[in-house]
């Protein structure tokens, strides 16, 4: 039985999930809860990085009755301190994957942002960016290009892994799981 441990934050608990072979399992100190395959109407992994959680991968299951299962390749540890289980995580998510082929053919997989926030954010960032380099040029000259272009650069690793995208369960796109060492 394939197994990840997960613990989101310092209150939350943590959360061990099981793959068997018909259903995912889902284990906590107060939680014991058994979820079909084919009771999981999507699947949605993006890329999600913040200030504390650089690098975060996410993949979040819903139930046909709307809940919505939530883990990162990422274990808290203590305050601003996260353990990275990329590995783990990646091994999880594609027999996750495997097991969806099997028993739930139909589950919708999704990849990335949702379409309306990806465009609108993309539209906002690049807007922003256009006046930090008409501010930092006409303050500092040309000078003032290369902050905008390491902002441009690192934007551009956010949107190109959350690109919106459906794909089949047996081919889940490399950027939206963390790279195997």
């Amino acid at each position: 039985m394939t197994e990840y441990r997960y613990k989101k934050n310092f209150i939350d608990q943590e959360k061990t999930f099981q793959l068997s072979d018909d259903r995912l399992i889902i284990h906590s100190e107060d939680q014991h809860e058994e979820i079909n395959y084919s009771d999981l109407k999507m699947l949605i992994l993006r890329y999600s990085s913040s200030r504390y959680r650089r690098r975060q991968f996410r993949c979040t299951l819903v139930t046909e009755a709307g809940r919505q299962i939530e883990f990162t390749d990422k274990y808290y540890n203590s305050i601003g301190k996260f353990y990275d289980q990329s590995e783990e995580y990646r091994f999880f998510v594609e027999e996750m994957h495997d097991r969806m082929i099997k028993n739930n053919p139909d589950i919708i997989c999704w990849g990335g942002m949702r379409v309306m926030n990806y465009y609108f954010s993309l539209i906002i960032s690049l807007l922003l960016q256009l006046f930090l380099l008409i501010l930092l040029v006409s303050l500092l000259g040309p000078i003032g290009i290369i902050p905008v272009i390491f902002f441009v650069w690192r934007l551009s690793l956010f949107y190109y892994r959350n690109k919106p995208e459906l794909y089949h369960p047996s081919a889940i796109p490399e950027r939206l799981l963390p790279e195997s060492r």
